[in-house]
């Protein structure tokens, strides 16, 4: 469950999963919906990332929200409701 929100230059970013659980070169942007602007980041758990490839699975990291068409409170809301 994503706990807060944090904003960067264009994005308000609701962490599901803390980064530090992640293996460093695994982390992918994949983009959920273009026309709603949402986009997630995946990862690979650490340990598990070998050779290029995540031997069991990304798993989510984090909820990107598109400030030009999130506010704030509309990115948490969504969040808090999906994740």
């Amino acid at each position: 469950m994503a706990k807060k929100i944090d904003v960067t230059r264009n994005y308000y970013r609701a962490r599901v999963l803390s980064p530090n659980v992640c293996a460093k070169p695994s982390f992918r942007i994949k983009t959920l919906s273009k026309r709603k602007g949402i986009k997630a980041t995946v990862c690979c758990p650490k340990g598990k990332f070998k050779r290029g490839r995540c031997k069991v699975g990304t798993v989510l990291q984090s909820v990107l929200y598109d400030k030009g068409k999130f506010t704030k409170a509309q990115a948490e809301r969504h969040a808090k409701k999906t994740f």
